[in-house]
């Protein structure tokens, strides 16, 4: 955790997973009682226990408190009716649902209510298994979804995107700008047709709006009257609808609403839209890959100093492989700089010590410089040495091998790697093979760009 927050500003919070599971469980474990602190309860014959849900949010709020002053964020998915007291302790909320979520309102005011102002992201599985979305249930999703200032998303990833691509540019720029304005459960107006979803979302700086949603089969001509003197409404305030474009004056607006439908009306002035962020994807990568050099110092590795450790000596960030009576920890007995450098230790014929790291975000046109510092103890018999190879998806490519010069002082060494075409991730050992036997310290591991020059 202390890793995420103060060593990888790329990393803008984290994601829990699956609350909606879990806390059913009841733990009758007396010695856990002094540990909880929030309240305890009984089950059905009077035994007094910890209600599992209970643990979530207490782990919520101390993941808040330690993510919120470095300005990262929590966001929980499996944000459900049983799973309120999560949900106020997370900043995004998520939740994942088939086609009933949108037949039926509850499930859409229950999300809105606990949200808040929160943004709410909604992943929807059509029929599961099957991954298929039709058009008209897209449609149908996407619209209602949005009437309630809530993230449409559906599985699988991108499958549809280019089939729904309209229905995106239409009510994404209108979700992003209701939810800014926020969402208010008073909505201080009224819909004509009981059987309309009426939401109001604003009534401040960032304007006002109303979302009007069909869920009938059957197109409804409607009417929507806003109390002017509790939403502070001159008489001849001016409004405009945001799907179909239409205009009126006047506290009352009214609408043909077709089947399964949503509309969206403005009243008054209010800002554009917020400025849509588009990245092509290897904009998106170079930015990652440049916040992460900016944390590191130029280097694309992180923790390449082995300065961040567990308590048992794991580096973080590294994965650790060994074999028979092979060692690998963060020592603070000799280092190249800083307190700290990893000790690979291998005594055993048929053993193998060996630090690994996995780089997945190779780019074309670019060579890479990786070099660390190294020293050997006179026990060790023999170097020590890098293994690299370089994948395309899950084909393996090339690969190879360099030997760790042999020296009981530190010594610098650096190797170009130069990807293979189509080439996409990269993973590097550091340490022994069978039937070597080592001990030796690295320090100071750096992998960084070096982008071809155009000929």
């Amino acid at each position: 955790m202390k890793h995420v927050i103060d060593g990888s500003p790329y990393v803008d919070g984290i994601y829990v997973d699956s609350l909606s599971s879990w806390g059913m469980y009841r733990n009758a474990r007396r010695e856990h009682f002094a540990y909880i602190d929030l309240p305890l309860t009984h089950d059905d014959k009077g035994n007094v226990v910890i209600w599992n849900r209970f643990p979530h949010v207490e782990f919520l709020r101390e993941l808040g408190k330690r993510l919120h002053p470095a300005g990262k964020i929590v966001f929980g998915n499996g944000i459900r009716n049983k799973r309120m007291w999560c949900a106020f302790e997370c900043d995004v909320h998520g939740v994942e649902a088939n086609r009933t979520v949108h037949k039926d309102a509850s499930h859409y005011c229950w999300f809105r209510t606990m949200a808040h102002h929160k943004p709410f992201l909604l992943l929807y599985y059509y029929a599961y298994p099957q991954m298929e979305c039709p058009r008209e249930a897209a449609e149908e999703y996407i619209q209602s979804a949005v009437a309630y200032g809530i993230a449409p998303e559906v599985r699988p990833f991108g499958k549809f995107i280019k089939r729904d691509l309209d229905l995106y540019e239409t009510f994404i720029p209108i979700l992003r700008q209701i939810m800014r304005a926020g969402w208010e459960p008073v909505t201080h107006a009224r819909a004509s047709d009981a059987d309309l979803w009426l939401e109001r979302f604003g009534g401040g700086k960032d304007g006002l709006f109303f979302t009007v949603y069909n869920p009938t089969s059957q197109a409804k001509d409607a009417t929507v009257t806003m109390d002017r003197t509790r939403l502070h409404l001159a008489p001849d305030v001016k409004g405009t609808e945001l799907v179909a474009h239409g205009e009126w004056t006047g506290p009352t607006a009214t609408l043909r609403i077709p089947p399964k439908t949503l509309r969206v009306l403005q009243v008054g002035a209010a800002p554009p839209p917020p400025p849509e962020i588009r990245m092509t994807k290897k904009e998106l990568l170079d930015r990652a890959l440049s916040l992460r050099e900016q944390s590191n110092n130029g280097s694309l590795i992180d923790n390449g100093g082995f300065e961040k450790a567990s308590p048992d000596g794991r580096p973080f960030g590294w994965g650790r492989s060994t074999r028979g009576h092979a060692e690998i920890k963060a020592v603070d007995d000799t280092a190249h700089t800083g307190r700290r450098s990893a000790l690979l230790r291998d005594s055993d014929d048929k053993g193998a010590a060996n630090l690994t790291l996995r780089f997945p975000f190779v780019q074309p046109d670019t060579d890479y410089e990786l070099s660390l510092w190294v020293k050997q103890t006179p026990r060790s018999s023999a170097p020590g040495r890098l293994w690299y190879r370089w994948s395309k998806g899950t084909e393996r490519l090339n690969a190879e091998r360099f030997d760790f010069p042999k020296t009981t002082g530190w010594i610098h060494c650096q190797w170009t790697l130069v990807p293979p075409e189509g080439a996409d991730s990269v993973s590097m050992t550091l340490g022994s093979s069978t039937p070597e036997k080592i001990e030796i310290y690295l320090d100071d591991v750096r992998l960084v760009r070096k982008p071809r020059k155009a000929n």
